[in-house]
């Protein structure tokens, strides 16, 4: 499995919750965010192959660690849904950010159509 898209997302976790020198690492493991896993067997065991090649993982909640039960594949759109983001007011209340609506048809969005 080394090599695997399973064991890369496990080795970026592992990198994202204990490595200190990363740049991501105030926003997993600076949180608090750990990985609770006991090995990358269990890790594959709960979460399995991804389901397309463009799947990622994510936790359910993102308040809780990588742990059995709290983490899935998902798409990219799917993790839109499921993030913090910042506003700019004063309080810096966190919200979850929807996603964009739906796209124009490819007719319309060419110079040539007119509608």
């Amino acid at each position: 499995m080394t090599g695997s898209k399973v064991h890369r997302a496990w080795l970026k976790m592992l990198y994202r919750c204990n490595n200190t020198r990363r740049k991501c690492y105030p926003n997993y493991g600076g949180r608090g965010i750990k990985v609770l896993y006991k090995n990358f067997e269990e890790f594959y065991a709960d979460v399995g192959d991804p389901p397309s090649p463009r799947s990622t993982i994510e936790r359910i909640n993102n308040n809780l660690g990588y742990k059995p039960g709290n983490v899935r594949w998902a798409t990219y759109k799917e993790q839109l849904r499921n993030r913090r983001v910042n506003t700019s007011s004063p309080t810096r209340v966190r919200r979850r950010q929807s996603l964009p609506g739906p796209k124009k048809p490819a007719c319309l969005r060419t110079p040539f159509c007119r509608a």
